[in-house]
């Protein structure tokens, strides 16, 4: 005779079993780089990107087939070129993100927080994630892997992206250090350049590279004193490939004109897409190995 199992005990065992059923269907929480919980998502099939270097993430992680809305500055890798825009970054579409209906939302942490604001209030899963410093690239890759649900893809990347990172780091270079002045924009536009905390300077100094903006109450990114940079007379230049100038211009360009790299030629163009931080970032790094040492 086969035994009743009590009605009591039957009920607790059937909450015991549907709590475990429902603890396994939770989504996992994170935090976000401005400090704000996120979901993660089981195998997500709509993502959306608004920031160029997540972009490149994503799809680096194998991911780019799940994306279905772009900003209109994520052109990197082509296949981008095929994904429908919802905007630039500054002033993306909330409609037509809304109408996506993704399961994420990737944006940076640079991004207007009433833009997030914006999206949350819809109930969509938005991440704002994006370094601000080349020490958080790692951690920024590994967290997109985290909430779509490619953890040891994302682990492998870091994995490749640190392999090469010694790699570049182990070349030769001169034992005395070599100055150097990024240059973002000149003339009319302002002086704009990469100052302490940005992972430009950062990436100067992993080189062993003397950055003479890494003065006393620098910013990351600063409208840098012509007389200073001048007073500075930095060995070498690298120059955004954005800048709207070119090595010629600046031998007649006020100010630029008298520093030493430009009379010598010691000028060199740097695609700006190599230095958003993310995958690429290496190739940003020999990039500027190759410019500074002549690699």
């Amino acid at each position: 005779m086969k035994k009743k199992i009590p009605i009591v005990a039957g009920a607790l065992l059937i909450m015991m079993l549907s709590a475990c059923s429902a603890a396994q269907n939770v989504q996992q929480e994170y935090t976000d780089m401005m400090g704000r919980p996120v979901e993660a998502v089981e195998n997500p099939q709509r993502i959306i990107s608004l920031s160029a270097s997540n972009t490149e993430t994503l799809y680096a992680l194998g991911l780019g087939d799940k994306i279905v809305g772009l900003d209109e500055y994520s052109n990197y890798p082509p296949d981008t070129a095929a994904v429908q825009k919802v905007g630039d970054f500054l002033n993306p579409n909330i409609e037509a993100i809304a109408a996506l209906e993704p399961d994420i939302i990737f944006t940076s942490n640079k991004m207007q927080r009433d833009v997030i604001d914006s999206l949350q209030a819809l109930s969509l899963n938005v991440a704002a994630i994006e370094a601000t410093v080349y020490d958080e690239i790692d951690d920024s890759i590994l967290l997109i892997g985290q909430l779509a649900d490619a953890e040891s893809e994302a682990r492998k990347l870091v994995d490749d992206m640190k392999a090469e990172e010694r790699r570049v780091l182990a070349l030769d270079r001169p034992e005395e250090a070599v100055s150097c002045y990024y240059i973002l924009s000149a003339g009319e536009s302002g002086n704009w350049t990469s100052g302490p905390g940005s992972f430009i300077n950062d990436m100067m100094a992993l080189l062993g590279i003397t950055a003479v903006t890494n003065i006393e109450g620098g910013v990351p990114w600063m409208d840098f004193n012509l007389e200073a940079l001048v007073a500075s007379d930095p060995d070498v230049l690298l120059m955004s490939a954005d800048s709207g100038y070119t090595a010629e211009d600046l031998k007649v360009l006020n100010g630029y004109s008298d520093l030493t790299a430009v009379k010598e030629g010691r000028v060199h163009i740097i695609e700006p897409d190599l230095l958003n931080p993310g995958p690429r970032i290496l190739e940003g790094l020999r990039a500027m190995y190759d410019a500074v040492y002549g690699g």
